[in-house]
């Protein structure tokens, strides 16, 4: 969309002008909502393990997108482990090992689809077993880190 200005090009006459107008806020890119439900199938299971994705034609006309959509999103979610895409063969839904579960869409699909919230078990596993290396490589530096953040919260309550 254009909308003409009127500008001075000398003293005999004006000159119009064609400038853009303001456009719409753009909306989020195609393929972040393509990879978003696509994650949300893996993760939540209606996507099994070893199941195919329907074919790109199903997909373009599910997601009314381009193909090129679908195409970017299957390497994006091969990039994150959910799936494996072979040529002839089609794209199969990986097993949970292989998924990047530090990968912030994979990760915030698991927690929601995790109803026994065995993840945070793992993780207070994890950080227990990197304070105890870091314990045990500098003696009380642990504690020390958990008694600085009490002092500083303790500090920010008593300001307020």
């Amino acid at each position: 969309m254009l909308k003409t200005v009127d500008t001075p090009e000398s003293d005999e006459g004006r000159q119009e002008v064609s400038t853009p107008l303001s456009l719409p806020a753009r909306p989020a890119r195609l393929n972040h909502i393509v990879v978003s439900s696509l994650i949300d199938e893996v993760v939540s299971g209606n996507l099994s393990v070893g199941s195919s994705l329907p074919p790109e034609q199903i997909l373009c006309e599910d997601f009314k997108v381009s193909r090129s959509v679908v195409r970017e999103s299957i390497k994006l979610l091969e990039e994150k482990g959910l799936i494996v895409a072979r040529q002839g063969q089609g794209t199969t839904v990986q097993p949970v090992d292989h998924w990047n579960l530090l990968d912030p869409l994979v990760l915030d699909a698991y927690i929601r689809n995790d109803r026994s919230l065995s993840i945070f078990d793992d993780l207070i596993e994890v950080r227990a077993a990197l304070e105890s290396q870091i314990d045990a490589v500098e003696p009380g530096s642990v504690g020390a880190i958990a008694r600085a953040r009490v002092g500083t919260r303790i500090a920010a309550r008593g300001s307020d």
